[in-house]
């Protein structure tokens, strides 16, 4: 209670002593003295949101299948087709203030556009008024919308854009369709299960012919003859031989007119004499790339290649004996892009000027492989045990990658490199309801690798790295989770059970479910303390220690209760119920701070008082040990990239009360 009054203080608030517990707001101007200094990275109670967004999704989506019995034949078809059409229009801070420009007799100075030459003279009566160049172009993400955020478009023109006659950007329209066939066989005691699925996505969009040209540059196709200029001065000579290991579409380096180098469209350099060279920069540091145009264009651009996905799987079941039977399965799936997969013509212009991370709409779907073997063992008449392994790859993982070599500007991207494997082991145990008592229980041994768990594992390193060299070596995962024990214990009377009292039965139709998980801890990359020195526990200070996820979390372990009564009224059935998630409220970290291994402290308290030395009074120097202790014990913290730092805790002990009716 100090503590808070402390806080309340700091933020311009004082406790009414005639009404105990009740607040009076009394903020002054600059009353919030939250130093600069420090670098805070979190904001105090009160604090204003800055931003606005709105969006509109449409979405249209027909499917259909059949089936049919065609001797020992059981087949089935179907397909489906999908469009979806999101708008999206979004402002956050920016340096213009719209009010600014206001006609209200005093137009305030800082009324600018970008060209500095403003509007201030004329000012504006409406917000529709506003020109383009007055901090839209860079304080707001638009497509689908006007510029202004009022009217929705469906029109864009890369040219028009890049000259600022036209400033629609086109809604983001991705297609998906597919379709599949089954055939379920049955002969004898065999079941044979045999399918195909064939998926096309399109994100129907554009997309880069050359992810290291963000704009339209000369090729080694027009290398047939001397390059000129405007005027017909040569700027560049045709070489008198060109590497037969040298497609058209190679991008070409050259140095006082002269081709030195030349580059693929995935990034490997070649010599003038077209050999192979494994470092970018013995090609780079001697020339670059001729562009085109010097600023956006639709040369730079194609339409997105619609990607074609087939997935088989196969399944077989035979008994071994009159009490076990044997199972294998084969089987691939796919999933589109979900996130980054869209950049906006607005987003390759900015890109180009001043780098940065850019989405990719060029991303392939992703697709998973898995083999399963596995055999089921009845034990006695009610009960079965099931042993199986497993084996499941990952590939066209989307992780983020430096293009340093890109041309004009080098910038950050997401491509489709990562893979994982994940191996395992699973036991299961079944027992059909005896005695009112049901039971089911499953074991998973399993171990996850690869080069990265999701798109942003490598964010860090493509911060840091100067290279644009990626590790690639195979680590444990974020999902390693190597040992996950659920076990159900099912308890229900039905009518006529249960003891009688006064010739009823009081407890028929009570029944209880427990559900009790018990899981191994995830791993993670261990920082040293460096990371102390700045608020945060900013993830970007320090260094590994050890490999990577090389430290894992203690187990966690959770207990649900369930009980419920059912009731009959005529027809209908009626069931109340109470349902208690963590029963015994265990904490359950999911994630810690990686340089103190905590989930409630990243240590950057430790530092104090040289942490706080910059606090002229011990008010604030109080409130700010306050706050921040209270921000970095949060369930979820923002980190320093603005996105959440995870989930640090599970679920507190939760009681729901409910009532369900069937009829």
């Amino acid at each position: 209670e100090a503590a808070n009054n402390v806080a309340s203080r700091y933020v311009g608030q004082s406790t009414d002593t005639a009404t105990e517990g009740e607040y009076v707001r009394q903020y002054s101007d600059g009353s919030l003295g939250v130093p600069g200094a420090l670098g805070l990275t979190f904001s105090g109670p009160g604090t204003a949101s800055t931003s606005y967004q709105q969006f509109n999704q449409e979405q249209f989506r027909v499917f259909g299948n059949a089936q049919t019995q065609v001797g020992v034949h059981e087949l089935s078809f179907g397909g489906e087709y999908e469009t979806r059409t999101v708008r999206n229009w979004s402002i956050g801070t920016t340096s213009r203030t719209f009010a600014r420009c206001f006609d209200d007799g005093s137009i305030e100075t800082q009324c600018v556009d970008s060209d500095g030459d403003g509007i201030k003279d004329a000012g504006v009566t409406s917000y529709d008024q506003l020109p383009y160049d007055f901090g839209f172009e860079s304080g707001v993400s638009y497509y689908g919308y006007d510029y202004l955020g009022l009217n929705e478009v469906d029109d864009q023109d890369v040219e028009a854009f890049a000259a600022g006659t036209n400033t629609n950007i086109e809604p983001y329209r991705p297609i998906y369709y597919g379709g599949f066939i089954r055939d379920r066989v049955e002969y004898r005691d065999i079941v044979l299960d045999l399918g195909v699925r064939v998926d096309v996505f399109d994100n129907n969009t554009l997309v880069l012919k050359d992810p290291y040209a963000l704009v339209d540059i000369y090729r080694v196709s027009d290398l047939g003859a001397n390059i000129t200029d405007a005027q017909g001065n040569v700027v560049v000579t045709a070489p008198a031989s060109i590497p037969g290991n040298i497609d058209g579409d190679f991008a070409f380096y050259q140095r006082d007119g002269d081709v030195v180098g030349y580059r693929d469209t995935e990034g490997q350099f070649y010599n003038a004499n077209g050999e192979a060279v494994d470092n970018y920069l013995d090609v780079t540091r001697l020339g670059g790339p001729l562009a085109k145009a010097s600023g956006l264009s639709s040369g730079a651009f194609q339409d997105y290649d619609p990607a074609l996905t087939i997935m088989p799987r196969i399944g077989v079941t035979f008994p071994i004996t009159d009490r076990a039977l044997f199972f294998a399965s084969y089987n691939v799936t796919s999933q589109r892009p979900s996130e980054n997969a869209f950049a906006t013509i607005s987003d390759f212009a900015s890109t180009a000027n001043s780098s940065g991370t850019l989405n990719n709409s060029n991303l392939r779907p992703e697709t998973t492989t898995q083999y399963e073997l596995g055999f089921r063992q009845r034990v006695g008449q009610q009960a079965a045990l099931t042993l199986s392994g497993f084996y499941r790859t990952q590939r066209n993982k989307v992780t983020l990658r430096n293009l340093n070599e890109a041309f004009p500007a080098g910038y950050t991207g997401y491509t489709n490199l990562d893979f994982s494997t994940t191996k395992g082991l699973e036991v299961a145990f079944d027992l059909r309801r005896t005695r009112n008592l049901a039971l089911n229980a499953n074991y998973t041994l399993s171990f996850a690798e690869g080069t990265g768990s999701d798109s942003r594992t490598a964010r860090i390193i493509a911060w840091r790295s100067s290279t644009g060299v990626f590790p690639e070596t195979l680590a444990p995962l974020a999902f390693d989770r190597r040992h996950n024990l659920n076990v159900s214990l099912d308890y229900r009377l039905g009518s006529g059970e249960g003891p009688m009292i006064g010739g009823v039965y009081p407890l028929a139709g009570f029944g209880f479910n427990m559900l009790g998980v018990l899981q191994s801890g995830s791993p993670y990359t261990e920082l040293d303390n460096k990371a102390l020195e700045s608020p945060i526990g900013l993830s970007t200070n320090g260094g590994a220690v050890g490999q990577v996820n090389s430290v894992y979390l203690p187990f966690t372990s959770r207990l649900d209760l369930k009980v419920d009564r059912n009731f009959n009224l005529g027809p209908a059935a009626f069931r109340g119920y109470v349902w208690v998630q963590n029963l015994l409220n265990q904490d359950q970290v999911y994630s810690v701070y990686r340089d103190t291994g905590l989930a409630d402290d990243d240590g950057f308290l430790a530092q104090i008082p040289d942490a706080v030395r910059g606090l002229p009074t011990e008010l604030e120097r109080d409130a700010f040990r306050f706050l921040y202790s209270q921000y970095v014990a949060s369930p979820v913290v923002l980190d320093t990239f603005g996105v959440s730092g995870g989930q640090f805790y599970g679920l507190p002990r939760r009681i729901r009360l409910g009532v369900t009716l069937d009829f």
